[in-house]
């Protein structure tokens, strides 16, 4: 490995230092390398990766997830060219994958990173699932089952397809050369370190000096994972400790260590993650000063297991034939959710966020949103019209109609996508003629089947 050498660069020189002679806290391993590998040694063999392969780009993509690994990968190349270890590209954009589900902490952790991003000039994009994609809607409005080990939805439709679309946007703008760089690193897991290992050797991937991945069937740039040698240890050191320094750029970093609440081997950062048995992360969070109010969000897990329960699911018909007249296997296998289960699911959910949000109220702390109106701020993509109006006294308004009774909802037709259209009724009172009567919703006779909404407002 090469050393980078600055004359008269004095911090370059401290941060390359950082944690020698330290002992390691991580064991030797097969992907590891170094056991006495300092945190300083892994920013310096970070930017050697750098300089091998990033600089060939004109424009530098990070794949931000808010997490410990993408935080540690963000801070540590930003502060690398701002000491003058790395050449600044002509861009540099920060891509925020906004799953919706982040927990709180860690999310007012990233939202405090991105605000120091653009204070420096860097772009910054939130990439937010389209509102019918979204984990809450796809759940409760579609049926579709709560995700699974077996049936892993939400990763790819909340995450890696939104970024995707993101990067393609962006990647259609941007002349010259683009290259991806997320915070992949070895020893996370034996499945990923297999998939690492095998890519190296297709699609003209490298390894060796951080992980580049070239020529990927489909992908629209090359991608490049420049802290894969980092430990576990290393990572926390780094946010924990060394990039807080004000010679690093004081970065904000020890936040997401807090977020963690020191669970060091704690990789989810998903509210009430369904694809983990024991959800480490709201049990380490609830610990934490100033956020034991979210505990009625562990009421989130025991819900998803309810609603895989088959009396809340449909079932295919027996007696299903394959066309050479043999009985196919797993007759009767269940399917989407139940329509009562997706209305029981929708209630217990504004349940729980409104006990979040009563106790953060009367505490004077921050709240959280499970599901909300998608006209928002920053909800209205560009190139679409929204209805116009206050989104937020609209939401408020809409929230005092729901809790006037138990919610049942009248089917009167269905979408194209084989939705239930219909009136949702908070008791007695039909939600939609609420919101219009109080000036707070718009009418659209072209979406009003069979002029049913439109004798409230004749």
């Amino acid at each position: 490995m090469t050393r980078v050498e600055l004359p008269g660069s004095s911090t370059l020189d401290l941060l390359y230092s950082v944690g020698k002679g330290r002992p390691s806290r991580s064991p030797a391993g097969l992907f590891s390398g170094d056991i006495a590998q300092s945190v300083g040694e892994c920013v310096m063999r970070t930017v050697a990766n750098m300089l091998a392969h990033a600089t060939a780009y004109d424009h530098w993509i990070f794949a931000y997830s808010g997490g410990k690994d993408s935080t540690a990968t963000v801070s540590a190349i930003i502060t690398a060219i701002q000491l003058g270890a790395l050449p600044r590209p002509k861009t540099i954009t920060v891509m925020y994958a906004d799953t919706r589900l982040e927990l709180p902490p860690l999310q007012a952790a990233a939202r405090e990173m991105m605000r120091r991003l653009r204070a420096m000039g860097i772009d910054v994009v939130e990439v937010v699932a389209p509102i019918d994609e979204r984990f809450m809607v796809y759940m409760l409005g579609r049926g579709v089952p709560p995700p699974s080990n077996t049936f892993r939805w939400c990763t790819p439709q909340i995450k890696v397809e939104p970024m995707t679309a993101a990067i393609r946007e962006r990647v259609s703008k941007l002349g010259g050369t683009a290259l991806t760089i997320t915070g992949v690193r070895r020893g996370e897991s034996d499945a990923r370190d297999a998939r690492i290992s095998l890519s190296c050797t297709r699609n003209g991937a490298e390894c060796g000096q951080g992980w580049l991945q070239t020529d990927l069937p489909g992908d629209l740039t090359d991608t490049f994972a420049p802290i894969d040698h980092w430990t576990l240890c290393n990572v926390w050191d780094w946010n924990k400790i060394f990039a807080p320094w004000p010679e690093f750029g004081a970065w904000p970093t020890a936040m997401i260590a807090d977020g963690y609440g020191d669970e060091e081997d704690m990789r989810t950062g998903c509210t009430a993650c369904n694809l983990i048995a024991t959800d480490g992360a709201l049990a380490a969070v609830v610990k934490l000063p100033g956020w034991d109010h979210l505990r009625p969000l562990f009421g989130l897990k025991a819900l998803y297991s309810e609603l895989k329960l088959p009396r809340n699911r449909k079932r295919q018909p027996g007696f299903q034939y394959r066309k050479d007249g043999t009985l196919q296997s797993n007759q009767q296998r269940m399917g989407p959710l139940t329509f009562e289960a997706r209305l029981m699911g929708l209630e217990r959910v504004l349940l729980i966020q409104r006990r979040v949000n009563e106790a953060a109220d009367l505490l004077g702390r921050p709240g959280m949103v499970l599901i909300d109106a998608p006209e928002m701020p920053g909800h209205c993509r560009r190139g679409r019209v929204c209805a116009p109006g206050d989104p937020i006294t609209s939401k408020a308004s809409l929230a005092a109609a729901l809790i006037l009774g138990p919610i049942r909802l009248e089917q009167v037709t269905t979408d194209r996508y084989g939705r239930a259209v219909g009136i949702v009724w908070a008791g007695n009172v039909n939600t939609s003629c609420w919101q219009l009567r109080r000036g707070q919703a718009v009418y659209r006779k072209d979406w009003d089947h069979r002029g049913v909404i439109g004798r409230c407002v004749a």
